[in-house]
């Protein structure tokens, strides 16, 4: 059985190895270089000319689209009392929490104003968001989070 673990960690270090060197040469131009024309024009031989043709710009007459994007409208109910029963009497807004991973939230849209239940977040690149609402006090404690929604935007 080690005999066989042995093989298997040097296959992987072998295997890991590859990838290392791989990804350094493509790093570096994929270990290809122009060094015939390198030598050629320290030589002074004028053979500078690159192997490779210049780029071209592209026509400014035909604009880059955008890419896709699209938008997540979301509305709520507000929060009637605390979470120990009392009325709640200093509610100051919300806060709708978004991210492209379930749970996972790294952008978020502040509310100010308690009488406004419902937002759109625009601008959105195509992809899966996960989304929660949080109410907050004039102190700016936050509530429990209510249920993640998700939207797939494409």
């Amino acid at each position: 059985m080690r005999a066989f673990f042995e093989r298997v960690t040097a296959a992987r270090m072998s295997l890991t190895a590859c990838v290392m060197v791989a990804a350094m040469l493509s790093a570096c131009g994929g270990g290809n270089s122009d060094a015939a024309t390198d030598t050629a024009a320290a030589q002074g031989t004028g053979n500078t000319t690159p192997n490779n043709p210049a780029p071209t710009s592209p026509d400014p007459g035909t604009p880059t689209p955008p890419p896709p994007t699209g938008s997540i409208s979301l509305s709520w109910s507000a929060p009637a009392t605390n979470s120990d029963g009392t009325p709640i009497t200093d509610l100051a807004g919300y806060r709708v929490y978004y991210g492209t991973a379930s749970g996972f939230y790294t952008d978020n849209v502040t509310i100010s104003d308690p009488a406004t239940l419902s937002t759109t977040i625009s601008n959105l690149p195509a992809d899966t968001y996960y989304v929660i609402v949080r109410a907050f006090n004039s102190v700016n404690a936050e509530s429990q989070a209510s249920v993640e929604v998700s939207k797939t935007i494409q």
